[in-house]
């Protein structure tokens, strides 16, 4: 399992061209959460072992022994199997894919009870009111009262 970085964008083929151009590499383009990478990566190999070097290359290396908290994501919003190749998905040479932490692909909470829901509604939405919204709030409040 190898990934190499493309070195430059002016030998790669056009966006959405079809990556069984012999080689075995799919060339994509990974967006990270702190910037982006052109790689290369193997067509015939499960995209789980592909996370380390892809990691590595995007500079968001887990510690050692830690687990792997990344998924890729396609443009459309789909998260790309693991277990599948990049074949297996029908990536195309050209095509961005995501480098999206666990936590922001989560999907929302299900709530039993309608008191959990409210408590983390307004948990969630505590920052609207800050301290100078309270205070014009009461000024406003304070003068419509006068």
């Amino acid at each position: 399992m190898t990934a190499q970085a493309a070195a430059t964008t002016a030998g790669r083929p056009r966006h959405g061209v079809a990556s069984g151009n012999g080689t075995g590499f799919c060339r994509v383009t990974v967006v990270a959460p702190d910037g982006r990478v052109d790689v290369a990566l193997p067509e015939d190999v499960p995209v789980a072992d592909l996370y380390p070097e892809i990691l590595r290359l995007s500079g968001q290396s887990p510690a050692p022994g830690a687990p792997v908290g990344y998924h890729l994501v396609r443009r459309d919003g789909t998260v790309l199997d693991s277990a599948r190749t990049l074949a297996g998905h029908r990536i195309l040479d050209g095509e961005l894919l995501s480098l999206r932490p666990f936590a922001e692909s989560l999907p929302p909470a299900v709530f039993d009870d309608v008191s959990d829901a409210v408590a983390t509604a307004v948990a969630k939405d505590r920052t609207l009111w800050g301290d100078t919204l309270m205070r014009g709030a009461g000024l406003f409040g304070g003068s419509v009262l006068l």
